[in-house]
């Protein structure tokens, strides 16, 4: 008899709850383990996975007979846990973004290399609805000669949120809506237009915390440009997806 595979949670916020946890159960994993130690999300990990055991850092989660470690806390230790996880011999997830800047994504991936232990990054958009029709509607041809994608993330948030350590954390600690939504815009983009150099990027704070309004215009090799805005001060927000 085959058991589930064993899977540690590092982070029990909006990534591990919301989105790794639910996923996991569904997909018959065994979630053994959560990293956190907030005391309110420590009972809400109690309440969602009674027989998970509950640690309170990286160390005492990966001491446990893990086949999978899936880091979902904040950027600021995405690329800590996730080389401890590698050098325990533990595969590992990283919730997106893998790293806070390109040195330490390549640190991370060549220490995988260096161990012989996978790692890879998650993205929960591609697999959006819209994201997939995207695609299946371009391999039937339905669109035509593509040349153009505008993309977006839009709100109107006036007010910073309280606590929050995406809008309160510099960028250089992990903060802001580039590594965040944005993200996902430019994973999506390459997920269906290929490669692409960066031709025009702004990044600002409008609200004085972390960058809160930013704009990029991708290239692509296969001769689309993409458009790609995330704005938490949009007061008109532009459509959704256009292509």
């Amino acid at each position: 008899m085959t058991h589930p595979l064993r899977v540690g949670i590092a982070g029990y916020g909006l990534a591990g709850r919301i989105f790794h946890g639910p996923l996991l159960r569904g997909a018959g994993y065994d979630v053994h383990a959560i990293l956190t130690k907030d005391p309110a999300r420590v009972a809400q990990a109690r309440a969602d996975f009674p027989e998970a055991k509950i640690v309170a850092d990286i160390k005492a989660l990966v001491a446990h007979p893990l086949d999978l470690l899936v880091v979902a806390s904040a950027n600021l230790v995405h690329a800590e846990q996730a080389m401890v996880g590698l050098r325990a011999g533990i595969p590992v997830v990283v919730d997106k973004p893998m790293g806070r800047t390109l040195a330490e994504t390549n640190s991370i991936i060549s220490l995988s290399e260096e161990m012989a232990v996978p790692v890879t990054v998650f993205f929960n958009r591609r697999w959006d609805s819209d994201a997939l029709t995207i695609k299946r509607v371009m391999a039937e041809g339905l669109l035509g000669k593509i040349f153009r994608l505008d993309s977006r993330y839009e709100r109107f948030r006036p007010d910073l949120t309280p606590g929050s350590w995406r809008e309160g954390l510099t960028p250089q600690e992990g903060g802001g809506l580039l590594l965040d939504l944005q993200s996902h815009l430019i994973s999506q983009a390459l997920d269906w237009f290929g490669p692409a150099d960066l031709k025009y990027s702004s990044v600002r704070s409008v609200r004085g915390a972390s960058d809160d309004d930013v704009v990029i215009a991708l290239s692509h090799r296969s001769g689309v440009d993409s458009y790609l805005s995330t704005s938490s001060v949009a007061g008109s927000f532009g459509p959704r997806i256009r292509i």
